[in-house]
Order: structure tokens, then C-alpha cells, then sequence
């Protein structure tokens, strides 16, 4: 008897762990499947760039780099994967945009517009693909550059960058 109410003491300590975790994650919709994105959320300040662009703290598997521009957000064991990501973020004005070239689709809750670009002749790694996207903030823009190479049959996932994005924002 004492043994039963111990396992259940188990599964119930174990169940509530998971709700915990569960906790730690901000689910933002966004994707045209109707995916879900699960940006990790840390606690800590936001990390907020000169330029104004301010990005959610990350977790401990994350690199963020400041630029001159903005931040570079990678992989942190980075330098020991064979093909690494890479995401750059950065503010820019909101000057009229070809929109021809891009599609739109939802990121939370604003409208992200983007354009996949491969380059076939980058090496021994696979194409390069590359993600460039921007949402609007305020009279300016936060423009998303992600790239990574990926080998045949490989495609990158995107849903990092995509959930980064997500939860980017701006000082007005």
C-alpha cells in the first residue's frame, strides 16, 4: 500500500514538473500550417540595442552577439556543429519595399514579410539557405536575416528564427 502511494506520489511530483516547464514556454502562433512556435522564456531583462531593437532574453543554448547594427543570435556550441545557424537581427526605416518579391504570413500576432534565397555554389556543406524577413515596429522595421547550410536531403527549420522574431521588438 505504502509502495502504491509512493508511485503516485512519483507521478503526480513528475507531472507537476512538466507543467512547470511547460511554464518556461511562450506558445506564439504563427506559421500558415497552424504550427505552433515555442520561444523559451528566460527570466532577466530584455536585451536592448542602441539602435532601440529589443530582443527577449535567450537561454544558455543561445549565443547573442551585439553588432553594430543589432544582435547575432547562434547556436552556442556553434563552433563545434558542421553546419550552424545563424540569425541577424537589426532595425531599419521603413522605406517603400518591392513587396513582389515577398511573401506574407503571421508571426504572433503581426504580419512577417519574408523570401527564402538558396545558393547552390557555397561549398562543401550543403546549399546556403537564407531567410530574410521583416515585420513592421512603430515607423521603422525589424529586418531578420537567418542562414544556414543544409546537405541534401536536409532543409533548414526555420522555427528558431521564426520564434525570435516573434518575440522582437522595438523602443519607439
Amino acid at each position: 500500500m505504502r509502495k502504491r502511494a509512493f508511485i503516485s506520489a512519483v507521478i503526480a511530483a513528475l507531472l507537476a514538473l512538466g507543467a512547470a516547464v511547460s511554464l518556461h514556454f511562450a506558445e506564439q502562433s504563427g506559421t500558415e500550417a497552424g504550427q505552433s512556435l515555442l520561444v523559451p522564456v528566460v527570466d532577466g531583462p530584455s536585451l536592448v540595442h542602441p539602435t532601440g531593437l529589443v530582443i527577449r532574453p535567450l537561454p544558455p543554448a543561445y549565443g547573442v552577439h551585439e553588432t553594430e547594427t543589432g544582435f547575432r543570435i547562434e547556436p552556442a556550441n556553434a563552433l563545434r556543429l558542421r553546419n550552424p545557424w545563424s540569425i541577424q537581427l537589426r532595425l531599419a526605416e521603413m522605406e517603400p519595399l518591392s513587396v513582389s518579391h515577398f511573401e506574407v504570413k503571421k508571426v504572433g500576432d503581426r504580419d512577417a514579410h519574408y523570401r527564402l534565397d538558396v545558393d547552390e555554389n557555397i561549398g562543401s556543406g550543403g546549399p546556403l539557405h537564407t531567410l530574410t524577413a521583416w515585420i513592421a515596429c512603430g515607423s521603422r522595421r525589424i529586418v531578420m536575416t537567418a542562414t544556414q547550410q543544409a546537405e541534401y536531403p536536409e532543409r533548414p527549420d526555420w522555427s528558431v528564427a521564426w520564434a525570435i522574431l516573434a518575440v522582437s521588438s522595438c523602443k519607439m
